[in-house]
């Protein structure tokens, strides 16, 4: 069995999907089967009129309905609140997934850019931390709790929830589902959801069409990143276009990426950057729009075609 120490998943996790790669290495000591792939069992948007389009978030949900397990997402409102909390998960014996500013780890921000990363923390003292960054260094290191809650407490960019951290509850073994059960739970989510989805990657898009304020889609690309990963494993066990559809995630996880990196272009505000990032969120909105309509289409489900575009 895998243990949080000596992560299975190691290495590089592109912006966004840090969280996931943690989670995945303590899911893998309940153990869950297949834990970085269900971690993608949902995909979405959400937009609260700012310059943030959001994934749907429902992943955590859907991997309650597929394995039995929950993943529960703490935030607190400051720093002794968030030791209270982080105290009282490892008396439990939980590791947990934190989000720290990458500037005071081992990695390519080190001591030069306040970015949002996430680490294992395997065991939190009143004096010492031990954590295991997966993504950089996938080994455990023991921190001064001076060290570890200059991480946590530290402003950086893409932080939007203080002291959010991430942890496994419940039932302490999971249900092994098959392929079938895990894609119509897939198919589920997205029936119940796919028009909110939509509609709020249109308004976004509107939004930027006619506004000046920055905007951030790197959570979007993520989820479709994450997805695709579930659908290889759908391929995997014969599912009726799931390579197809793990294609076109990818396509689709590329295209918000590639927004996100065009909209860190100094250049970004000016009129007709904007335009060309317009056009760029319209056509992954559309392809938005052709993916659902195939996956929700039971004829073309039967018949295993996938997506085209």
């Amino acid at each position: 069995m895998s243990t949080v120490s000596e992560p299975r998943y190691t290495g590089f996790a592109p912006i966004a999907s840090c969280h996931w790669q943690g989670l995945a290495n303590i899911l893998a000591c309940h153990p869950v089967a297949e834990p970085l792939r269900w971690l993608g069992a949902s995909w979405g948007a959400r937009w609260h009129g700012d310059g943030i389009l959001y994934g749907g978030g429902r992943w955590a949900r859907q991997l309650h309905t597929i394995t039995g397990i929950d993943v529960v997402q703490h935030t607190a409102p400051d720093g002794p609140a968030a030791a209270a909390l982080e105290l009282d998960l490892t008396r439990r014996g939980t590791p947990f997934v934190a989000e720290v500013d990458a500037f005071h780890l081992p990695s390519p921000y080190q001591g030069r850019e306040h970015v949002v990363h996430t680490v294992i923390v395997t065991d939190r003292g009143a004096e010492h931390a031990t954590i295991v960054d997966s993504t950089n260094n996938p080994r455990p290191v023991r921190l001064t709790i001076d060290a570890y809650q200059q991480m946590r407490s530290s402003p950086c960019e893409g932080r939007t929830e203080p002291f959010k951290l991430y942890a496994p509850s419940g039932a302490r073994t999971a249900r092994q589902p098959t392929a079938a059960v895990v894609l119509d739970a897939v198919v589920t989510d997205l029936t119940t959801h796919a028009a909110a989805d939509l509609a709020a990657i249109r308004a976004f898009t509107d939004a930027h069409e006619t506004g000046s304020t920055p905007v951030n889609v790197c959570r979007p690309a993520a989820e479709r990143f994450q997805a695709a990963l579930l659908f290889d494993w759908l391929a995997e066990h014969d599912q009726p276009g799931a390579a197809g559809t793990a294609r076109t995630l990818r396509e689709l996880s590329d295209a918000w990426y590639l927004v996100h990196m065009l909209t860190t272009h100094p250049a970004s505000t000016t009129a007709r950057h904007r335009r060309r990032v317009t056009r760029l969120l319209h056509d992954a909105g559309y392809g938005e729009e052709r993916l659902l309509s195939t996956l929700l289409a039971p004829a073309r489900l039967r018949t295993g075609k996938g997506p085209t575009r």
